[in-house]
């Protein structure tokens, strides 16, 4: 997930000004994190996200003690691919050179993740354009919404906009990407921010509290539904930001889908997986997975064949056994989903993981 929802969550709120706020946005070689990577270092040093395994970390801590940040938005670049004792690269198990644009908290970035992290909440995709600055040079930013909003800095007019855009697009599926050469003279950051994953799961047995306390972790939103009230109050410990008790047509009903939501039916009852499967078939979703074999799924489609929407059984074949380890095998299954941005196939990101 992105890491500025647990930004947000962590700070309940934006950064105070005053704070450095860092991002990753070029990594040359392998590194501990990719593109898109954000921290907040406060004022009284608390970190928040990372960068890096904390070697980055901390020397953009010490830099902030010692009043090495500049007054303007900058890009340090961190060689990692050394091994002489005086290198990044001792002992840091990476072999890249990492480009990180630092810049202070102000009023004006205080406004605009502000408004950032009311778009996500909405649900709106945000795709941000943002000028990577030379010392010394200006740093214009701007931030567009899947739904028409739109704020930051107006410094592009709407063709070139258009034509930036273009070229992110042409050039990679990807949500961050640094393009060079672009139809304007600065280099340019693109990241496209999404609203926090939806993963609905449909049963609430004791195999899917182990899926919504890895979910929690990487940063799901999670809907817990069930027709029996008694388990769903029953674990009021169990990590679920929503939960349902009704009736598998009422859940269907009551839940407005979405094209990003993961669901999986695990009821472990063939008649209600049934029923929430007929319920689902045809909606628009990023992820429908069933538990169970396939020779089961397709019983449960009366014997038809199963549409490449459906992954049945679910998870990463690694031979899990126990609802911790299939817990595990789902979410590695998950994970890769919500690293693109929306529009993009299964397919698709099965070759990329493959590759």
């Amino acid at each position: 997930m992105d890491d500025i929802h647990g930004i947000f969550r962590d700070l309940k709120g934006i950064p105070s000004l005053g704070s450095v706020m860092a991002s990753i946005v070029y990594v040359e070689g392998s590194a501990y994190k990719k593109e898109g990577a954000r921290m907040i270092i406060d004022r009284d040093g608390c970190q928040y996200g990372m960068l890096s395994a904390g070697c980055l970390e901390q020397d953009l801590a010490a830099r902030m003690e010692q009043g090495k940040i500049p007054k303007d938005p900058e890009v340090i670049i961190y060689d990692m691919r050394g091994f002489d004792m005086l290198s990044w690269g001792e002992g840091s198990g990476c072999n890249g050179v990492i480009h990180v644009l630092v810049e202070w908290v102000t009023p004006k970035v205080q406004k605009e993740l502000a408004a950032l992290r009311d778009a996500l909440e909405r649900g709106e995709q945000i795709t941000m354009i943002r000028t990577l600055p030379e010392k010394g040079s200006p740093s214009f930013v701007m931030y567009k919404g899947s739904e028409g909003n739109r704020f930051g800095d107006h410094w592009l007019s709407h063709s070139a906009e258009q034509k930036l855009l273009h070229e992110a697009t042409y050039r990679s599926n990807e949500r961050s990407q640094r393009i060079q050469g672009t139809s304007v003279k600065e280099d340019i950051f693109i990241h496209t921010f999404q609203p926090k994953q939806r993963l609905v799961i449909l049963g609430a047995g004791r195999d899917a509290r182990p899926v919504l306390e890895l979910a929690e972790k990487v940063g799901y939103y999670t809907i817990l539904a069930d027709w029996r009230p008694g388990l769903i109050v029953e674990d009021s410990c169990c990590p679920a930001d929503e939960r349902i008790a009704a009736s598998p047509a009422d859940i269907i009903k009551h839940i407005h889908w979405q094209p990003n939501d993961c669901v999986m039916i695990m009821t472990h009852s063939f008649q209600k997986d049934r029923e929430f499967l007929q319920g689902l078939i045809g909606k628009q979703l990023k992820y429908l997975g069933i538990l169970g074999s396939k020779q089961r799924t397709k019983r449960l489609l009366g014997n038809k064949e199963i549409p490449p929407s459906i992954t049945t059984p679910l998870g990463l074949s690694i031979k899990a056994e126990g609802p911790e380890e299939i817990a595990v095998s789902i979410m590695a299954e998950l994970i890769p989903l919500s690293k693109i941005v929306h529009g993009v196939s299964k397919e698709a990101v099965a070759r990329e993981t493959l590759e």
